[in-house]
């Protein structure tokens, strides 16, 4: 669920960002966000990721 309202959140502001009519400052503050989402984004995905690792070896054993 997390994952989703990420998602969401940066797909909402690239259409924000991509309408165009903001100034330079709520600009960079948009791209920063866009940023951080990312980041969060792709920490969430390894989580994920070492998790279904971890099950796989815990069902092998």
């Amino acid at each position: 669920k997390r994952l989703a309202e990420l998602e969401a959140e940066e797909k909402r502001l690239n259409a924000e960002l991509m309408a165009g009519g903001k100034d330079a400052e709520a600009l960079q503050a948009g791209y920063d966000r866009l940023g951080e989402l990312a980041k969060t984004i792709a920490a969430t995905m390894q989580e994920w990721e070492q998790a279904a690792e971890r099950l796989g070896e815990l069902e092998e054993a």
